[in-house]
């Protein structure tokens, strides 16, 4: 049985927000280690109401994918995680980067030519 296409569009825009949501976190992670609720927090600033569960399962699938390392936070809350990038994670973000850029100039350069008067 197939989906209606609302609900294929739905899945795919999920897809796409999940991964720039992983980029996001790879870059908030790509400095000092950083708690789940802070990073947590930074999405939520930067871009948007999100589901408060989404942070934490897009981390815990990182954890297992190798992009992130994840150990006990020195904070006085018991439970809290503090999770930092792997090499790979470095990588990937690295990577994502490149591709970004290269992306965005591409389609930023098209819009300018458009606009531009002939």
């Amino acid at each position: 049985m197939t989906r209606p296409a609302s609900s294929k569009a739905s899945r795919e825009l999920d897809s796409i927000t999940s991964s720039l949501l992983e980029v996001r976190i790879l870059h908030y992670a790509s400095g000092a280690s950083s708690t789940a609720a802070a990073l947590a927090d930074r999405l939520h600033q930067h871009g948007g109401p999100i589901s408060r569960t989404t942070p934490s399962q897009i981390l815990a699938r990182m954890t297992r994918t190798g992009l992130l390392n994840v150990k006990p936070a020195p904070t006085r809350r018991t439970g809290d995680r503090s999770y930092s990038l792997t090499p790979k994670g470095r990588r990937m973000l690295s990577a994502a980067k490149q591709h970004l850029q290269q992306l965005f100039a591409n389609w930023f350069t098209k819009q300018k030519r458009k606009t531009e008067p002939p």
